[in-house]
């Protein structure tokens, strides 16, 4: 008989940078996974990934700015849970892209530490901790980084399908960029790009790139804004939703249904009905937004 166990799903963390552009709409960062990765490979993904142990150490009590307005952001969450996601989130983004939100202790005045923004890095430290020769906390405490929690805007979670082998349990956070450069590490990705969401979903229409349902769908949600901070806006401001999708086979298609679709099997979750196309068809050996 077919093995019937359900893996439970790893909980991970992704990052959608936007940044303004210099004419149109704001770009988001994309990287590309290894061809050769045995998940997603060649994929275009946004930065992030599980969470580990590190990123739940007490030392984030101290090492951890902003959970006061992380939590605000989605105050139906626990706290401390999505806490250890925003540090993996931060993590993931430093590791792979060299980019670093957080604030440097550079004096004490009465009581209270001096910031300064725009801490160094290098990428001798970015391997030691891809190596696991090093943890992202002590990294901190040594060159007196507090890393910005309230950069950090939680908006949605994606559960991957119980049919999937690999699963994942996905908070996803958007942050802003302004002044700094990505940097992109060869061990963790093969490419990346800064782009509208527009453009980013042309090239898939055209089938010049791979991407995943819910980068897909988090694509389509962000290509209607004009500006940055329309696109901020939205974010604070839609309702946080635990997406939850679920696999339909009718005999002739494949179908990914979405909280709210009519084929979505009564009484399951977790999952809050979604706005919007409410599921995806499996078309010529890949994922698309059906209406």
């Amino acid at each position: 008989m077919p093995d019937m166990t359900v893996s439970p799903p790893s909980p991970s963390s992704t990052i959608v940078l936007l940044r303004a552009a210099a004419a149109g709409p704001p770009e988001v960062l994309l990287l590309k996974r290894h061809e050769r990765a045995s998940w997603l490979g060649g994929a275009w993904v946004f930065p992030g990934g599980r969470v580990d142990d590190g990123d739940r150490e007490p030392a984030w009590d101290d090492l951890a700015l902003g959970r006061v307005v992380l939590h605000a952001g989605w105050p139906q969450a626990d706290a401390s849970w999505l806490r250890d996601h925003a540090v993996a989130a931060v993590r993931e983004l430093y590791e792979e892209t060299g980019v670093l939100l957080a604030d440097t202790v550079v004096d004490v005045k009465e009581g209270r530490p001096i910031m300064r923004q725009g801490p160094g890095r290098t990428g001798d430290e970015r391997r030691r901790l891809l190596d696991g020769l090093s943890s992202f906390a002590s990294l901190c405490q040594r060159r007196r980084w507090r890393i910005r929690l309230d950069r950090l805007t939680p908006f949605v979670r994606w559960i991957t399908p119980e049919v999937e082998r690999r699963r994942f349990d996905t908070v996803f956070f958007a942050g802003e960029m302004s002044g700094a450069t990505a940097e992109m590490h060869d061990k963790e990705m093969s490419d990346h790009t800064w782009c509208a969401a527009s453009d980013a979903l042309a090239r898939f229409g055209r089938g010049e790139i791979v991407l995943a349902p819910p980068t897909l769908r988090t694509l389509e949600d962000l290509s209607v804004f004009q500006t940055l901070d329309a696109a901020m806006t939205w974010i604070r401001a839609v309702p946080r939703l635990v997406v939850a999708p679920r696999l339909v086979e009718d005999g002739e298609r494949r179908w990914l249904v979405l909280p709210g679709d009519p084929l979505y099997p009564p009484g399951e979750g977790p999952g809050t009905p979604t706005e919007g196309p409410t599921r995806f068809v499996f078309d010529d050996g890949r994922w698309r937004s059906a209406t």
